[in-house]
């Protein structure tokens, strides 16, 4: 578990250990934003078919990244750690 751990982004700062809370997810895209990032950095395979009958990069291809005020996420490449 821990060699998981120390290779996977923190890229939501999120309670109990951040600082923003579950709702600030909610009011930012939702959980397609966290997988968008996910995807961006590739810790998904975005060929894989949804229940849509689309690819995971399909369908998140429409997604909106975060704006820049957006602070809780961030992409994988400029995660808030592990380090």
């Amino acid at each position: 578990m821990a060699q998981i751990l120390a290779r996977t982004p923190l890229i939501a700062d999120l309670k109990p250990g951040g600082r923003y809370l579950a709702r600030d997810v909610y009011y930012t895209g939702g959980a397609p934003v966290i997988l968008k990032a996910l995807l961006e950095g590739s810790y998904l395979n975005g060929s894989c078919i949804t229940v849509t009958g689309r690819t995971l990069a399909e369908e998140l291809a429409a997604i909106a990244t975060p704006d820049g005020r957006c602070t809780w996420v961030r992409c994988a490449t400029r995660a808030h750690g592990p380090d």
